[in-house]
């Protein structure tokens, strides 16, 4: 958690692109904060394999691009219990 008395953090990349008249851009460093600036504009944040799309409403603004972006994908071992015990 960053300290209350620091600002928050946006990459100057990032910053600087949502000025522009695109509404698309893509985000490779999940640690920056959104802010104002990215209201209603679609983000590509790439979460190690690929980009995912994500939409930036109101309620996402102070978070940072990361918590949207699922990173680990979970794996259904009951499947895997079940086949074993078929065979």
């Amino acid at each position: 958690m960053r300290s209350c008395w620091k600002i928050p953090f946006i990459n100057k990349k990032y910053f600087e692109k949502c000025y522009l008249k695109k509404r698309i851009f893509k985000i490779k460093y999940k640690n920056s904060i959104i802010s104002h600036n990215f209201l209603d504009k679609k983000v590509f944040i790439n979460n190690g394999r690929h980009a995912k799309s994500l939409n930036i409403l109101y309620n996402m603004i102070g978070f940072k691009f990361g918590e949207f972006i699922p990173v680990k994908i979970s794996k259904n071992y009951i499947h895997l219990k079940r086949s074993k015990k078929k065979n």
